[in-house]
């Protein structure tokens, strides 16, 4: 569908094209009256006259179709009401009907012309309607508001055979669309940025530019300008094209600014959720640093007076304080170092049974009645690991598996190939309540937390270990233990030593 010349507005190239058939036609109804006026009588002419006349006011406009009235009104009295080969009438009787008939002539023949002129220009007002809801759906059929410009800018294209592009309002954004402007081109862009006016080729500002430019405006502001380049001859748009265009360019307004505010509205729900999670980090924190310092201040306040025989329990809270207080630290540290990307594991060949044993001596004093059972398959060979990094992910699995089980129940660490020999597989269990179904799927994430867990703890050992198992690019799994309670599961990737050597060599 392309957009025609506004059905009210006529050309000079119009007019001549109508009168040239006015007058063809009317030499054909000439014609063909003078073969039947001696059978039909020169009034069965008149109304011969009227019907071509009300016939081609469906096919020309409106000034044409006056002349075609006139004519016929002429043509008639001179050649065939009597005398013929005169303009005058004698009849009293010939001279009412002759009135009437052009009278009918003329009045049919405008209000013809008139209902095809609406018929035609309520047709381009659907046109221009459907045009916008293409532009519209295309904008609106992608996520990203760019893209869905873009979309819009082709069904443009379709319509009014051009070129188009968007500019943004910010004169160092890309151009979305056509390529780079020309010189000339970017002078009008920028132009219209400052004035919020159309200009270029089919306005009064600048009409020489080769190219149409008009500003995509929001409430407040300049959200782009819209560029047209048009292909083939054709010179300018009609008023009709020039408006559907506008129309065209305050949708994109539209829909750009709903989005801009789709997206503050976003931007606002994240910060007031950030500002939400940033308290309860703080008050989390404040909370687990409060209690183990309390401690110590006390027992600083106190050590004085405690006496020989209770120093090795005074000691014992201390040491129990301290280590919950560097425990904090370092979840909170290490953490950090996972979020800003600073983490570089150094991968080296290390013993699985010596990680194994080293992470069970940082937490042999949290143990308590816990019986713990180490299981290392014999023969295993070294594995390309950070020794520290895996460390640290067995120390935080079995923190979390003391924490969360009751004292005297069994916690086991196995150490084994995995199948297919692709990763060696280190194993936490326990015999607790099991994992809770709720917390499946948050497991891993940041500061989640089991309702009804011990206290103490932010969250983040579980996040820890799987960024830890990432870096070495591993994972961390987690499921019910068989006979009750939780299963971790971290996998390291497997690589042969001797394969490794053969391709250094």
């Amino acid at each position: 569908m392309e957009f025609v010349a506004n059905p009210f507005r006529t050309t000079v190239t119009g007019r001549i094209y109508d009168y040239i058939v006015v007058a063809l036609v009317m030499a054909a109804a000439s014609a063909l009256g003078s073969v039947l006026v001696s059978s039909t009588g020169y009034l069965a002419i008149g109304v011969l006259f009227l019907l071509t006349v009300i016939g081609l006011s469906m096919w020309v406009d409106r000034w044409p179709v006056l002349a075609a009235g006139v004519l016929a009104a002429l043509i008639w009295n001179f050649f065939f009401i009597p005398p013929v080969h005169s303009f005058t009438i004698l009849r009293d009787q010939d001279k009412i009907l002759y009135w009437i008939d052009v009278g009918v002539t003329l009045a049919a023949g405008q209000l013809m012309a008139t209902v095809r002129q609406h018929v035609r220009y309520e047709k381009l007002r659907l046109e221009r309607a459907s045009l916008l809801l293409r532009v519209s759906q295309a904008a609106t059929s992608t996520p990203v508001a760019l893209d869905g410009v873009e979309l819009a800018l082709r069904e443009i294209d379709r319509t009014f055979a051009t070129d188009s592009a968007f500019w943004p309002g910010d004169q160092e954004g890309p151009a979305i669309g056509m390529g780079a402007a020309s010189a000339s081109e970017s002078a009008v862009i920028g132009w219209v940025r400052q004035a919020r006016r159309p200009a270029g080729r089919s306005t009064t500002t600048l009409p020489g530019v080769s190219a149409l430019a008009l500003p995509v405006l929001s409430s407040g502001s300049v959200l782009g300008v819209l560029n047209l380049r048009f292909r083939g001859p054709k010179e300018k748009l009609s008023p009709f094209e020039l408006e559907s265009v506008e129309a065209c360019a305050r949708q994109l307004g539209i829909i750009l600014e709903r989005e801009q505010v789709r997206l503050l509205t976003e931007e606002k729900r994240l910060l007031e959720a950030s500002d939400r999670l940033h308290r309860v980090i703080l008050d989390a924190v404040s909370h687990e640093l409060k209690s183990p310092l309390t401690s110590l201040s006390i027992i600083a306040e106190n050590f004085a007076s405690v006496d020989g025989r209770d120093r090795q329990s005074v000691g014992h809270e201390m040491r129990t304080a301290t280590r919950r207080l560097q425990r904090l630290v370092n979840n909170l540290l290490d953490q950090a170092r996972l979020e800003s990307g600073s983490l570089r594991p150094k991968l080296d060949w290390s013993s699985p049974a010596d990680v194994v044993n080293a992470a069970v001596s940082q937490v042999r004093e949290q143990l308590g009645s816990h019986r713990l059972e180490v299981v290392v398959q014999p023969a295993l060979p070294p594995v390309q690991m950070d020794a520290a990094l895996m460390e640290h992910v067995l120390s935080n699995l079995l923190l979390n598996a003391i924490l969360h089980t009751p004292e005297g129940t069994p916690i086991s660490i196995e150490v084994r190939m995995g199948d297919n020999r692709k990763a060696v597989v280190f194993e936490v269990a326990d015999r607790g309540s099991g994992l809770p179904p709720a917390m499946r799927q948050n497991l891993f994430k940041k500061f989640a937390r089991a309702d009804g867990g011990p206290a103490g703890g932010l969250g983040l050992g579980l996040s820890i270990v799987r960024g830890f198992m990432a870096a070495q690019g591993g994972d961390v799994t987690a499921a019910p233990n068989s006979g009750g309670g939780a299963r971790f599961s971290a996998h390291l990737p497997f690589v042969a030593h001797e394969e490794l050597v053969g391709e250094e060599c």
